[in-house]
């Protein structure tokens, strides 16, 4: 249970932060298809604020108290994969912005020309 709460929390957490981080790099201007543009601002906060409320409310529990990760590798693990996946992202948004300039200064230079 106590593995399928933090997950619940986790999603709900994730959810707000998409929604607010999608809201203030104003993402369906850059990708008209963003999947949490349709988040508005004040419920992407109520989500965020409720997955804080609701950390804190579990993490009073008993099952809470123990290590959700006890052995040291598993750890390492985590953080290198969360770091991996950190820089993909990290590159993934920035080819992104480079490609939109490109292709609004190709698009410029093609209409200038007729």
């Amino acid at each position: 249970m106590g593995a399928a709460v933090r997950l619940l929390t986790l999603g709900t957490g994730t959810i707000g932060v998409l929604g607010l981080a999608g809201y203030l790099v104003s993402a369906p201007l850059l990708f008209p298809e963003y999947f949490f543009s349709g988040v508005a601002v004040h419920t992407a906060t109520g989500l965020l604020v409720l997955a804080i409320g609701l950390r804190s409310a579990w993490k009073r529990s008993e099952w809470a108290r123990t290590p959700l990760l006890a052995r040291e590798d598993d750890r390492i693990t985590v953080v290198g994969a969360t770091i991996l996946v950190a820089i993909a992202l990290a590159a993934g948004i920035v080819s992104f912005a480079v490609l939109q300039g490109e292709s609004r200064r190709w698009w410029a230079t093609m209409f200038s020309q007729r």
